[in-house]
């Protein structure tokens, strides 16, 4: 059981000081021997205005010495009626018998022996409670327990996500959009392994996220580049729900790392029920028949639209063309955002198939962005998500496209 240390205060110290010396020279050996309590001997016994006790935990909250400079502490009952509490908390703590130790005495010129006075929080209480003492009261605030904490915090999906999410962020600036879900940083284990921890170990690097901000979850597993390992490890891929009503920046600390988050305004994405400009010259060449099937399934006559960067950027993309290697040729299409004074244009790129991704570079003089989309089962959608290497800022935010109805 363990002892709060706080401050006795000079007026309480004057409470209990009405009686004879009780021996300055007498050692906190020969005190504590002859206590001859049963319970629990602690040393220097203190009492404050103000204390902190974790939901579910117990710890002593003060000591009260008997009349008299005596070297015999008193009964927990005769301690509780000189210190004017004698009423349980009810649903919020326990009052126990802590065992015994000393005070200071200014009355008996040194140490007097005391009876610790413990008190046990509910599991479910937290808040703040106040306790009698003498002729003032100590608040104690119950702060929530590590376990509550984290339910408050986070949004369990049950069983851990095995989701493989590729590279993953490892701070830095990250732009996601009121009420979308995103993820927003790689937590890995201790030493430089490929096998992520778990979403609860990962947790443990996550102190407070602002209020009203939204909530953490496990999205899944990936990887990401560790200084510090000079190697790529495995991480869990920590998501983040935002709150529908949230805008605004905010800074997330990380163990060492800090994750900028600024959070867009959804109202200021722009509708794309229309359609964006696409360049003249555009030709969509249906892929031969000697074209690897999983790489024709991202041929759309009409091309793919509908999409929205991050609820901000509208979004489209053309496969003009499917060569056998699975190489293509695309244009990819974005409209404006006023916003994050962004201008809506196009730029013609070779992409790379494989499996079920394609992926292409924008930008490749600096900084480099790097845009992939994965294709669905049922190829009627594609997920696509960018990450900028800039070494300051680091896009996370993703984007939904489906077959447009026509070419123009």
């Amino acid at each position: 059981m363990k002892t709060a240390k706080v401050i006795l205060s000079f007026f309480a110290a004057l409470l209990l000081s009405t009686n004879p010396a009780f021996g300055q020279d007498q050692s906190l050996k020969s005190l504590i021997s002859l206590v001859g309590s049963p319970n629990k001997v602690h040393g220097r016994l203190y009492a404050n205005s103000e204390m902190q006790i974790t939901q579910g935990s117990d710890d002593v909250v003060y000591g009260v010495r008997d009349k008299g400079c005596v070297p015999q502490p008193p009964s927990l009952g005769v301690a509780l009626s000189l210190s004017g509490f004698t009423q349980p908390v009810r649903g919020v703590a326990e009052i126990y018998d802590a065992g015994t130790g000393f005070l200071l005495g200014h009355g008996c010129g040194g140490e007097a022996a005391a009876r610790a006075i413990g008190i046990k929080i509910t599991k479910d209480f937290a808040g703040k409670v106040e306790i009698p003492y003498f002729e003032r009261k100590i608040t104690i605030t119950v702060l929530p327990s590590k376990e509550e904490a984290l339910k408050a915090m986070v949004s369990y999906s049950g069983s851990p996500n095995s989701q493989n999410v590729g590279e993953v962020p490892a701070g830095g600036e990250i732009s996601l959009t009121q009420g979308q879900r995103g993820v927003i940083y790689g937590v890995r284990a201790q030493g430089c392994v490929a096998t992520p921890p778990s979403f609860e170990e990962a947790l443990r690097g996550i102190k407070n996220l602002p209020k009203g901000l939204g909530k953490i979850y496990d999205a899944g597993v990936g990887f990401r580049l560790s200084g510090s390992c000079g190697q790529n490890v495995g991480v869990r891929a920590i998501g983040i729900e935002l709150d529908k009503d949230f805008t605004g920046k905010v800074e997330i600390p990380f163990f060492g790392d800090r994750v900028r988050l600024t959070v867009l305004p959804l109202a200021s994405a722009v509708s794309v029920a229309g359609e964006l400009s696409l360049p003249p010259d555009l030709k969509m060449e249906t892929p031969a028949p000697t074209v690897p099937a999983n790489c024709t399934r991202f041929f759309k006559q009409a091309g793919w639209g509908k999409g929205l960067w991050g609820g901000i950027i509208p979004n489209q993309l053309m496969v003009e063309k499917i060569a056998d290697d699975c190489t293509a040729t695309v244009v990819y299409v974005w409209g404006d955002a006023p916003t994050i004074k962004i201008k809506g244009d196009f730029a013609r790129v070779q992409a790379r198939i494989i499996n079920n991704s394609m992926s292409f570079t924008l930008n490749a003089d600096n900084p480099k962005v790097t845009v992939v989309y994965d294709i669905n089962e049922s190829g009627n959608e594609l997920a696509g998500k960018w990450r900028s290497e800039s070494p300051t800022q680091m896009m996370s935010s993703n984007v939904k496209l489906t077959p447009r109805a026509s070419l123009r």
